[in-house]
């Protein structure tokens, strides 16, 4: 028997009926908040990098991209504008929210 059956028999009945019920809001935004902060922090860091790329790159080719992609990724902080948004309502105890594009509520 490898070691990853062995760990999967050693868990308790308990356990597994802790880990098998629903998470409450509370728990999903303590999983949550620090995934938006890492990922704030890489964002911020790759449009400080493509900003500089762009500036002092020597290759025009390169800077093009380099703007193109800076660009891009203005689009992912918006994103995380509408996760907050939603977040915070999801905080409140509201969990219906539009989307943007029209589509159906909690898709």
């Amino acid at each position: 028997m490898d070691d990853d059956e062995r760990k999967i028999e050693e868990i308790s009945p308990e356990l597994t009926e802790f880990l098998s019920e629903p998470m409450t809001r509370f728990e999903v935004i303590s999983l949550l908040q620090p995934l938006r902060s890492a990922l704030l922090s890489t964002f911020h860091g790759s449009m400080t990098a493509l900003g500089l790329i762009a500036l002092h790159a020597t290759d025009e080719e390169i800077k093009e991209k380099a703007k193109k992609t800076f660009k891009e990724l203005d689009d992912v902080f918006e994103e995380i504008d509408t996760f907050d948004n939603r977040l915070g309502k999801l905080l409140k105890g509201d969990p219906n929210w539009p989307h943007e594009n029209g589509d159906t509520v909690n898709e």
